[in-house]
């Protein structure tokens, strides 16, 4: 009953009404065991996720708003203080030239194209909204609690998503290209991806945090209606999170809180070995032992220690200084506890006060924060989770003492049958990183001019003369094969392989490309217009052609080169996507000098000690024609996510050994190549050194190797015998291996396209510099 609920000259009593009473114990058999009457109490308590939105310092509909809220939604990745930030999110208008070169789409102009097919900038701000609302925390809601002794579902788990895709965009030594490059911002091909995720940090402080509100009420005795509550103390409180449920394998891993199970030993060739698989490191770092096991009592035990990036480990776990600007903001934030300056349109009514350590009293309070509610009865926190994918947090929300020593009846530590408290279900970190494109150039056949300049007098290639089926085989490409299945197509399904459940023992079957990320707690998105594989059209080929010419007219010097670009690469001369075999069809260079007389300085000499010599010709495939080919597909840079390209190579040249014949390569545009036909790859794993000719990974894992290089990692150890790993390889950024064999995806070794555990913790945002 409400106490005193009527004046003393009242004649009667009010009834007792349903909502009076909190609950009635059953009746026991046991009459040591009696009916209990639990009354209501009369304040209440509601937990819920802030407005993300109020936290940027710029409106919604400025560009500085609209960068900074894609950035948290995944969907930019220039830092904001960057020389080219507001270039990328623009786009560079076009060159008239001569050579033209052609406008490229900012990232502005793709998500409103071709992510949200083609709407204005007010639906665009609309989509960014809700974004930020139902996507950084999963829903938009916290997860519920699962009740007490029952297993938790994945009905009481949630991502807390953060971007996870970043990549390399200066590009390594000789690159021309510096329309993308600020030099205050290291970000290389062998950058430190967490020290520049930290730079990424600073310029965005919004990135990582996530606004919890309470809302404290108490029930009105006169209108039985419930309302706000100021000066209550409400504490926020990391509980023990929930194991995370099993991996399903017959489920996509988009839909799962766990990632998929990670190999304790090699598989397939070579030789299997046990205790050398990515297991076995992620276990010594994710469970340490010894001086660095994690406490027993610590609700972060798991999770990244904050001496490999994380933010476990900190503090002390008997003074809050564990949570304490850890995981719980006790600094203020503007739009949360203050306004910004300037002040922004449609402020909150209310700010929040300023959450503060609690202080613990025995093992009461501890691994707590607390906040006093104002006039709208709210007390919130800005929660700080780890950057680390695969981190967990549990949060009791409770109203507590102002004073631990004198605490009011109600006022409890968060525990017990009176406690006005609300639970969560468990947060998991999961990061993303979003492909946008998938572009295959398709070949149908080959245009005759490529075989008849092969023919040149005195050129003798194969035997003489050359013929279409040679030249097509060069590209791995199977004339006899139907058009549409010449090429492999990448694996991007959302399930793992149907061997999955027996890979281990097998070795049989080669793993999909968002499984890998999944082992990663990345999850890998793809555009709504996303298509496996899309065709290059005709005009963009010719487009894009086009424009590599005059990037190639324009770049030359700077590589100590004199080509005539536009003979060596048939400017002028028409070709179709589907006939040209590679991206860039070019002359042989004794087609090419048979249009110079002797002595002139354009020609080519393959053994000449500078010029346009071999060196000079690998250097224009790296540095200029294949970056140039990825920047004007995946718009500079500026699509919001990566592009994967896919032909039969990237020049002519390689096919016959004047350019190096490497299958892949990875530019500073956010875009991967992979090339070659399927005669190039093999459907099982195949050993050391390959059988029939065939590498030893499939397409799909090479599509892997490509992207994974895109997000700064390193080539591994182990190479087929007589082979080179291009690019070099990093032994250190890499699982140490027994004989050195790695079957990192990252190598040149036999492997299933699975990443080490060295590369997972990468994508997974630890700190490899720590390790």
């Amino acid at each position: 009953m409400p106490k005193d609920p009527l004046p003393a000259s009242s004649p009667g009593k009010l009834p007792t009404n349903e909502i009076d009473i909190g609950h009635v114990a059953p009746s026991f058999a046991s009459e040591e065991l009696w009916n209990t009457l639990v009354v209501r109490p009369t304040y209440r308590l509601s937990l819920r996720v802030g407005d993300i939105e109020q936290l940027f310092p710029d409106e919604p509909t400025t560009k500085p708003g609209r960068m900074a809220r894609m950035q948290v939604a995944g969907l930019f990745y220039f830092p904001l203080a960057h020389s080219k930030a507001t270039q990328a999110f623009d786009g560079v208008p076009a060159v008239a030239g001569p050579p033209a070169i052609p406008a490229l789409m900012g990232t502005w102009d793709f998500f409103k194209k071709k992510v949200l097919a083609d709407v204005t900038d007010a639906e665009a701000d609309a989509a960014i909204k809700t974004r930020l609302e139902e996507w950084v925390l999963e829903g938009g809601g916290l997860p519920p609690p699962a009740a007490e002794g029952v297993k938790p579902t994945n009905d009481n788990f949630c991502k807390f998503r953060l971007p996870g895709g970043y990549t390399f965009n200066d590009g390594w030594g000789g690159v021309p290209f510096t329309i993308n490059r600020d030099p205050a911002y290291a970000m290389g091909y062998t950058a430190d991806l967490y020290a520049l995720e930290t730079r990424y940090r600073t310029d965005n402080p919004v990135l990582g945090k996530l606004p919890l509100i309470a809302l404290v009420e108490q029930l009105d005795p006169y209108t039985l209606e419930w309302k706000p509550v100021k000066d209550i103390w409400v504490y926020f409180q990391l509980l023990d999170p929930y194991p995370l449920p099993d991996f399903d394998a017959t489920k996509s891993v988009l839909e799962q809180y766990n990632r998929p199970p990670l190999r304790e030993s090699t598989i397939g060739p070579p030789a299997a070995q046990t205790g050398a698989g990515p297991d076995r490191l992620t276990k010594t770092e994710e469970a340490p032992t010894g001086a660095r096991a994690f406490n027993a009592k610590d609700p972060q035990r798991g999770n990244c220690r904050h001496d490999r990036g994380g933010v476990a480990v900190q503090g002390n776990l008997n003074n809050n200084t564990d949570v304490a600007n850890v995981v719980f903001s006790t600094t203020s934030t503007k739009g949360f506890n203050a306004a910004h300056t300037p002040v922004r349109t449609n402020p909150p009514a209310h700010f929040i006060n300023l959450a503060q350590a609690a202080t613990v009293k025995g093992e009461s309070h501890k691994h707590a924060v607390r906040s006093k509610t104002n006039d709208a009865g709210e007390a919130g926190v800005i929660m700080l989770p780890s950057r680390c994918g695969g981190d967990r947090y549990r949060v009791r929300a409770y109203v507590g003492p102002a004073d631990v020593n004198a605490p009011l009846p109600f006022e409890t530590d968060g525990t017990g049958a009176r406690a006005i408290r609300v639970d969560t279900g468990t947060i998991v970190v999961w990061r993303n990183a979003r492909v946008s494109r998938y572009v295959r150039q398709d070949v149908t056949s080959c245009n005759a001019t490529l075989v008849a300049d092969m023919n040149t007098a005195g050129l003798n290639i194969g035997g003489n003369p050359v013929t279409t089926t040679w030249y097509l085989r060069q590209a791995g490409i199977d004339e006899a094969k139907p058009s549409g299945n010449r090429f492999a197509t990448a694996n991007f399904d959302e399930t793992p392989p149907a061997t999955f459940s027996t890979k281990v023992a097998s070795g049989d079957a080669f793993e999909n490309i968002r499984t890998q990320w999944a082992r990663a707690f990345v999850e890998l998105e793809t555009e709504p217009s996303f298509s496996v594989a899309e065709s290059l059209t005709e005009a963009e080929f010719q487009r894009v052609r086009s424009a590599v010419i005059a990037d190639m007219k324009n770049f030359q010097g700077t590589l100590g080169l004199n080509l005539d670009i536009d003979r060596l690469f048939y400017a002028g001369t028409p070709f179709s996507v589907d006939t040209a075999v590679t991206s860039m069809p070019m002359r042989h260079s004794s087609d090419y000098n048979s249009g110079f007389p002797a002595g002139d300085a354009r020609r080519i000499n393959l053994a000449a000690a500078a010029g346009n010599n071999s060196g000079g010709l690998s250097n224009l495939l790296f540095n200029v024609l294949a970056p140039s080919y990825g920047r004007h597909l995946a718009s500079n840079g500026y699509a919001t996510g990566l592009t994967l390209v896919s032909s039969g190579f990237g020049a002519s040249g390689q096919l016959w050994g004047e350019m190096p014949g490497n299958t892949g390569l990875a530019v500073p545009f956010r875009t991967g190549f992979v090339w070659c036909g399927q005669e190039t790859y093999p459907t099982t794993v195949n050993p050391v050194g390959g059988v029939g000719g065939k590498l030893t990974y499939d397409y799909t894992s090479n599509s892997a190797h490509e992207l994974g290089h895109c997000q700064f990692r390193a080539h591994a150890p182990g190479q087929d015998p007589g082979g080179s790993a291009g690019g070099g390889n990093n032994a250190a950024v890499h699982d140490a291996m027994a004989n050195n064999l790695s079957v990192c995806v990252m190598s040149y070794q036999s492997c299933e396209g699975q990443f080490c555990a060295k590369c997972l913790f990468s994508l997974r945002g630890w700190d490899m510099s720590k390790i």
